[in-house]
């Protein structure tokens, strides 16, 4: 890095507040019109009590009813409230909120989102050991009063949390393996992926600002989740995994979880609500043009693969998986993606036999694959299962359950901090 990259980037991190280090964490949340779970994930966090949290709210609503509700905390100098008028993506949304955090650690929440107060003792622990990113477990699932949607037999729909088994395991794994392994599926099932996540995950400041310098943003592509986990994770060696929840993500009706649920996350390109906001934007040429998580995740990875300059990670790409995969997920749509699976590969100068071989190849590993993993996963499943608690009226009362839960169960952050100790001690343990 260069004197004069190294000044700016001073500068960048002074102008953020990540000299000063006044706040260990900044919790970022990006709203638009959801002011009744906005305004629950602000209690939510404010409540706990540590000056070194900071919450900031950037509100893209058409009115200014949520900042009228949350007034009482307007002059609480742990929150920053901004307002933003006129409609914008959600890619630009989320840029402009992680612009205003000033805490030295970010995690990014979505409106319908809590978090376990103990994210602090982690995140501290992490500035001691100069660890730059964790991935925390996503065990505790939290859904709203009127959710609709059949959580379980017995939930009803008057809010509900479940909880799933917690190992407290710890793990440090690296993020170019992790990528590779991501871009050869196609960018699918990220989820799965050790890599690094700003969005339910933890990143040290510097490394957002080393994207912003390579890419000239924080977030690019149509999804702003799978944008980051790749872009951070081109520049993060490594991320410490630990099985534990630290965040608490929440399901609302107006949810993206909720719009998978039923549906509403598949149909024609041009209905894409991630397009709202955009002047113009080209889509990836390896991806069908369809509306689908599966397009959106291909289209969002492959454009911070290109935006952050790795040209290997796009060679990596298979579009054999994504065809295999989107055409599984959506038959619907099995004629679209084969004729441009086919155009693509001609285009790219493979004869008929050849692209018909690679995509009957992916279509055998696909279930293949999901055999085995249904076979690992019944051979090494944890004895205790699924808990879950009903009647939870909101996220402050779904923390409070699981703060609960896990004193109950012997659990807490210390053993996973123990651990991860332990961990650094080993040769060779990246820091």
């Amino acid at each position: 890095m260069s004197d004069d990259t190294a000044s700016r980037l001073e500068g960048e991190k002074v102008a953020r507040g990540l000299i000063a280090n006044e706040y260990v964490l900044s919790v970022v949340i990006p709203t638009r019109n959801r002011v009744s779970y906005a305004l629950g994930a602000i209690e939510q966090i404010l409540s706990i009590d540590d000056p070194g949290l900071q919450l900031v709210i950037q509100d893209n609503g058409d009115d200014d009813s949520l900042r009228a509700a949350c007034d009482l905390y307007l002059e609480n100098p742990r929150f920053v409230y901004s307002h933003s008028r006129g409609t914008l993506s959600f890619v630009d949304n989320f840029t402009k909120a992680v612009g205003l955090a000033s805490g030295e650690y970010v995690t990014i929440i979505g409106d319908d989102d809590g978090i376990n107060p103990e994210i602090l003792d982690v995140v501290r622990w992490a500035r001691a050991n100069s660890v730059s990113a964790i991935k925390p477990g996503l065990q505790a699932m939290y859904f709203w009063p009127d959710v609709g949607l059949d959580v379980t037999e017995d939930a009803g729909d008057s809010g509900v949390l479940l909880i799933n088994p917690i190992t407290s395991d710890v793990a440090l794994k690296q993020t170019q393996a992790e990528l590779d392994k991501l871009m050869r599926d196609g960018c699918q099932e990220y989820l799965q992926r050790d890599l690094v996540k700003v969005y339910h995950g933890i990143v040290r400041g510097d490394v957002l600002e080393e994207v912003q310098r390579v890419a000239g943003h924080y977030f690019g592509g149509l999804s702003p989740d799978i944008y980051a986990a790749i872009a951070l994770s081109a520049v993060a060696d490594d991320v410490v995994c630990i099985d534990y929840p630290l965040t608490i993500p929440g399901v609302c009706r107006t949810s993206g979880s909720a719009d998978s649920a039923s549906g509403r996350h598949t149909g024609r390109i041009e209905d894409a609500p991630h397009f709202v906001g955009h002047e113009s934007y080209e889509w990836a040429p390896e991806v069908p043009e369809f509306y689908s998580v599966e397009t959106i995740w291909a289209d969002s990875g492959l454009a911070a693969a290109r935006e952050m300059r790795r040209a290997d990670l796009v060679d990596l790409f298979r579009i054999e998986y994504l065809s295999a995969f989107c055409m599984l997920r959506h038959p619907e749509y099995r004629s679209l993606v084969r004729e441009h699976y086919f155009a693509w590969q001609r285009a790219h100068g493979r004869s008929r036999l050849q692209a018909l071989a690679g995509l009957l190849s992916a279509q055998i590993e696909i279930p293949l694959r999901r055999a085995l993993n249904s076979v690992c996963w019944r051979l090494t499943r944890r004895p205790r299962g699924l808990f879950q608690v009903n009647g939870v009226k909101d996220i402050s009362a779904a923390s409070c359950e699981l703060t609960r839960y896990l004193a109950s169960s012997g659990l807490d952050v210390a053993t996973c901090i123990s651990r991860l100790e332990e961990s650094l001690k080993s040769p060779g343990a990246a820091r």
